[in-house]
């Protein structure tokens, strides 16, 4: 069995990592209680659309708030828990290659990134 030396991260750690790396946290409090009740690894897959690319260089994108990762965790599982809208959104753009995905906000290799393969595969 592998060994790991380092230490896991609490609630409030984590936003402070994810602070360090330019996400905006308005109400640390609420973010604190929102991240304990959902949890970290849950909410984080919601958080790689707003990353700078390449999305491993973990750094979110200018004026990307914890809101915003929330906003969008609530809303997929409220519309749809078991939802295809990665595969239907896919399906849109390559319909209408025209349609600029950087002024959609999506990073230039998007469909290679985890988030987007997790999504289109499930």
């Amino acid at each position: 069995m592998a060994q790991y030396n380092k230490p896991a991260f609490n609630t409030a750690q984590h936003l402070q990592q994810w602070q360090q790396r330019g996400l905006l946290i308005p109400d640390m409090d609420r973010a604190e209680r929102y991240l304990s009740n959902i949890s970290y690894y849950r909410l984080s897959t919601y958080s790689i659309p707003y990353c700078q690319a390449p999305a491993q260089a973990h750094q979110f994108r200018a004026n990307t708030s914890f809101d915003d990762i929330f906003a969008l965790q609530t809303l997929l599982y409220t519309i749809s828990p078991s939802s295809h809208w990665a595969q239907r959104l896919q399906e849109l753009m390559q319909r209408y290659p025209r349609v600029s995905l950087a002024h959609m906000g999506m990073p230039v290799n998007w469909a290679a990134d985890p988030f987007w393969q997790d999504a289109l595969h499930a």
